[in-house]
Formats: C-alpha cells, structure tokens, sequence
C-alpha cells in the first residue's frame, strides 16, 4: 500500500503536526507528513518539520492585498506539491472560520468530512483519527 501524502497547514508550534510526524515513523502508518505551510514565517512547528527533513512554505496574509488573495496563493501552493490530503492543524490568525476554510482553502474531503471531529480530539486520538481515514 502506498502511504498518501499529507500536507499540513500550522501557525505556532505544531503541535498536532508533530504528533502526526511521529505516528508516521511506524511503518504500518498510512500516511507521510510531507509538507507544512504556516502563515507565521518564524512559527516553531516550522524549524521542526524542517529538522525532521519535511518541506515548508510561508504564506502570510501581510503579502496578500485581501482575504480572497490569500486564499488563491494558498491554494495555488498546495495544488503544486502532489498532496493526497491537505490538513488544517492550527491557523490562528484568521478571522475566517472552520468552515470558510474547508471550503474555500482546501476542499479536501478529509477536512470537510472530518476535520471538526479530528481538531477535537486529543492529539493521540488525532493520530488514530488520520490513519483511519487513509487507511
């Protein structure tokens, strides 16, 4: 079975992220973090994923005229980087909500479906979640 993968989008430290780079490094886990974009250029999770080998990229609103512009690079990013699933982890400054995002930035099924569910769980509960839903 080849492992899908997965980008991630943070604004601090990741957390979520870090926890799902973990369960990644069982080889029965479904899925590589391959990715992570932040809207916080110096954001920790950043330097993290980056130490673990994973690429990054930094998309902040203060280079986007609007919203709308923001949302475009974005998802004009993500579409370039051979993602199976793209997932919202932690973007805090935002005003936009959950929803707004799933709709407008990702459109993946796996945060359209699950995301509410997933981002309420526990981190480890998190885990379980993602490698049921590739799997």
């Amino acid at each position: 079975m080849r492992r899908k993968r997965v980008g991630v989008l943070i604004s601090g430290r990741g957390s979520n992220m870090r926890a799902l780079v973990e369960a990644a490094r069982d080889p029965s886990y479904p899925a590589d973090i391959v990715h992570v974009v932040s809207n916080v250029a110096d954001a920790p999770g950043l330097a993290y994923a980056q130490s673990q080998g994973i690429s990054t990229h930094v998309i902040s609103h203060k280079n986007h005229a609007s919203r709308e512009a923001v949302d475009a690079a974005l998802n004009d990013h993500l579409q370039k980087q051979d993602l199976d699933l793209k997932m919202l982890n932690a973007v805090a400054s935002t005003k936009a909500t959950l929803e707004e995002l799933s709709k407008s930035l990702i459109a993946a099924a796996l945060l359209e479906q699950r995301a509410s569910a997933l981002l309420a769980k526990p981190i480890p509960e998190s885990c379980k979640a993602l490698k049921a839903a590739v799997a």
